[in-house]
């Protein structure tokens, strides 16, 4: 008949020498000698090589000359052969990952539907701002390219008046009635105008 060697319980046949509670106890004990201070990043952690926990003693070795040109040599190999293209392909299709990627997807959207929505609707109103936005710079750029604008760079700065001019300013809005009203500003004062305001 066995029995456990610290609490002295009955073991079932074919047991080793501890039963299942003092094996987890022993385990767990075990675990706390093994546990060390890391002496790069000074965490508690478990003892791995060099005095230092897992994930220092990774990046100490892989920052070493040797390894990474080891990686340089394998990763130019793989690209010559054109293995990596088929690594991608075979990720991007794989039948796992794309299961995981819908159930994702699908847990998130039900969990956020609200703050997604409210983020879709102000995506779209600011799409659509700035359509109007880019419309409106291409028709001026339009009217430059025919020569019926002067370039701004010929211009001087109509706020500080002293550096010349980088672009046009849409100082009453980007809307269809006042496309054409723009005010030369060198960089700094378009930024000014765009932050604070006109200058008082």
């Amino acid at each position: 008949m066995d029995y456990c060697k610290d609490c002295h319980t009955r073991l079932p046949r074919g047991s080793k020498n501890r039963c299942w509670e003092c094996h987890v106890k022993n385990l767990k004990a075990r675990a706390k000698d093994d546990l060390t201070i890391c002496r790069t990043c000074g965490k508690s952690a478990k003892h791995y090589g060099l005095g230092q926990c897992k994930s220092c003693y990774r990046w100490e070795y892989s920052q070493r000359p040797e390894v990474k040109q080891a990686h340089a040599d394998y990763e130019r190999n793989r690209r010559a052969k054109g293995l990596h293209r088929d690594s991608e392909e075979k990720r991007k299709n794989d039948p796992y990952r794309l299961e995981w990627k819908r159930r994702y997807y699908k847990k998130n959207y039900q969990k956020n539907r609200e703050s997604i929505r409210a983020y879709q609707r102000n995506y779209q109103a600011s799409r659509s701002d700035w359509r109007q936005q880019e419309n409106a710079r291409r028709a001026v750029n339009r009217k430059i390219q025919k020569h019926e604008m002067a370039p701004p760079k010929t211009l001087n700065c109509l706020d500080c008046g002293k550096r010349k001019a980088q672009g046009y300013h849409h100082h009453n809005g980007y809307s269809d009635a006042h496309r054409f009203d723009v005010i030369p500003l060198c960089a700094q004062c378009h930024g000014r105008r765009h932050w604070y305001g006109p200058p008082h």
